[in-house]
């Protein structure tokens, strides 16, 4: 069973959206985290793996050996998830 979730992106007259679309039970219950009652923030991350001290994106490729592995692409888009409440309590932390 492959886990390829349907992703469609979505931008038009200014506004941007971003749809996933289940194929399996394993993907309809990891949507289950995502709620509209969620506090959260989107915070959007660019680049690739590197320093141990900032965020980073990889593709994910299937190799020779039948296995998927992470490869660098510095034009990796992360869309980070962070519930408002611990952003505000990791600022008053610094």
């Amino acid at each position: 069973m492959k886990n390829e979730m349907k992703t469609a992106i979505l931008l038009t007259n200014g506004e941007k959206q971003i749809m996933f679309t289940p194929e399996n039970d394993t993907e309809r219950e990891a949507l289950k985290y995502f709620t509209p009652s969620d506090d959260i923030q989107l915070i959007v991350k660019r680049g690739s793996f590197g320093d141990s001290d900032r965020i980073y994106g990889v593709n994910i490729s299937l190799c020779q050996g039948g296995y998927y592995r992470p490869f660098e692409d510095r034009e990796s888009v992360m869309l980070v998830l962070r519930h408002k409440n611990k952003i505000e309590k990791d600022n008053k932390e610094k």
